[in-house]
């Protein structure tokens, strides 16, 4: 039985919705580490559009500093190989 495309994009609109009413910066990247979606919070506080960042891998998003300083990369890659949650942390620039 296939899913109903308004419910589909009620769903979408939902989820949207929730993702964007959360205070903290999410980000959702997929395993060739590019942006795949970047909720309200993240963009304001980046000072960044969805075009400057969806699609775009991380470097091009954060500064060397900061992913040198979290190990982002290895801890977004290690949590694909794994399957095993990581502790987020703050981070301020």
């Amino acid at each position: 039985m296939s899913a109903n495309p308004e419910d589909a994009q009620r769903n979408e609109r939902l989820y949207e919705t929730l993702l964007n009413a959360i205070p903290s910066s999410v980000l959702l990247v997929g395993r060739d580490l590019r942006i795949a979606l970047a909720n309200r919070n993240f963009l304001e506080k980046s000072r960044r559009t969805e075009e400057e960042t969806l699609d775009r891998r991380l470097p091009e998003v954060f500064p060397p500093a900061i992913l040198d300083h979290t190990k982002i990369v290895r801890r977004i890659e290690s949590v694909f190989d794994t399957h095993q949650a990581t502790a987020g942390e703050k981070i301020t620039y």
